[in-house]
């Protein structure tokens, strides 16, 4: 009944339709039905019919911005940092890689003032996305040895995660890498002013609040002699090279973009 000109969906229509679901439960404000429905939809109908499994997987967080001055956004925030005062919420993706695409298996809506990771935290502990044998790449926002722990000794699942250069790990790896000088060139051609290290048995420098819990992390140190910088990739799969290493979380910004 409409045109291109006057558009094909009417905004009354969409509020209408949104209307029809209510939240899930009173303790979680941003588990609506729909939400909910659509990792349901995709997990159990869709991937299913097209016969895809995804063994790699990506986890990423985006802020959904609205209008700062109006308070209609139901359970929506407003947070200032350096980019100023803004509105809006936080979208968790877990995506399944497959070719060059990154699909979408499951969700989560929050405040833009939770963290990437307590949005997430849930999603990864249950997900049926995620089966033994996977591999999750993180970046820096979902550092969390517990939950590493947690992925690989309950569920199979191996992490891929830069750290930060304020932690024993990074200080450590660094350090054994410069010492063993047993450095490589960097499987990506188009990094040539970086090289690449493999640096083993990490575990203890990077400890959780149950050490003897803690599973084994191996690293990929890349030194960038431009910048004289280095960036430290830490695994739970210890059977990976420190090229493979590399290899697997070029992944994650090759998707991205």
């Amino acid at each position: 009944e409409r045109g291109l000109e006057e558009g094909l969906l009417a905004e009354g229509t969409l509020r209408n339709w949104i209307n029809k679901y209510e939240s899930s439960s009173s303790e979680d404000v941003y588990s609506h039905e729909f939400i909910d429905a659509y990792n349901q939809y995709a997990q159990k109908q869709i991937l299913p019919a097209l016969n895809v499994r995804p063994n790699i997987h990506i986890l990423d967080c985006s802020e959904i911005e609205v209008h700062l001055n109006n308070g209609n956004y139901e359970h929506s925030a407003v947070i200032k940092d350096q980019a100023g005062p803004r509105r809006g919420y936080k979208n968790g993706t877990l995506r399944g890689i497959m070719k060059d695409t990154g699909l979408l298996e499951e969700i989560k809506l929050g405040s833009i003032k939770i963290h990437d990771l307590e949005l997430c935290r849930n999603m990864l502990l249950t997900s049926e996305s995620l089966k033994p044998g996977d591999i999750l790449i993180n970046d820096r926002g979902f550092l969390s040895r517990t939950v590493m722990n947690t992925l690989k000794a309950t569920r199979g699942v191996d992490t891929y995660v830069p750290v930060r250069k304020n932690m024993d790990v990074y200080t450590t790896a660094v350090s054994v890498a410069n010492e063993q000088n047993k450095w490589q060139k960097h499987p990506n051609l188009n990094r040539k002013t970086q090289r690449i290290a493999f640096v083993g048995e990490l575990g203890p420098y990077w400890q959780s609040d149950t050490p003897k819990n803690d599973v084994p992390l191996n690293a990929c140190v890349v030194h960038d002699s431009k910048e004289d910088e280095y960036f430290v990739f830490v695994t739970t799969d210890t059977s990976k090279t420190a090229k493979q290493i590399i290899k697997i979380y070029e992944i994650r910004p090759e998707i991205e973009e």
